[in-house]
């Protein structure tokens, strides 16, 4: 990665992001070659943060548009809104004003 680019990130359970890139992802790997976007590097690593379960990962993307099609992905929504649910309905964490529904919706409409 770039150290003076932006950076957009995704946490996610390992088996959702797998369900999103179908196929067994390993800690700190680097994703390409993608029908849609074959310049596309999508970078994975083990995330920190436990409110998300022991299994969480990050997904992290470089450029603009790349992002823009993770987020029109209806794989990869569908996985960031389980996502989400599951750590609202968690219990409250440092984070839980990220974690609006209607908030990501609006967003990505």
């Amino acid at each position: 990665m770039t150290e003076d680019a932006p950076i957009y990130r995704w946490c996610l359970t390992r088996s959702l992001a797998e369900e999103v890139f179908g196929l067994k992802l390993e800690t700190d790997m680097i994703l390409s070659g993608f029908d849609n976007r074959p310049d596309m590097e999508v970078f994975v690593y083990q995330s920190p943060l436990i409110a998300g379960g022991d299994d969480q990962v990050w997904i992290d993307v470089e450029d603009t548009g790349d992002a823009l099609a993770l987020v029109d992905d209806p794989y990869m929504l569908s996985a960031v809104r389980l996502f989400n649910l599951g750590l609202v309905q968690k219990s409250p964490c440092l984070w839980a004003r990220y974690h609006c529904l209607d908030l990501a919706d609006r967003l990505i409409e």
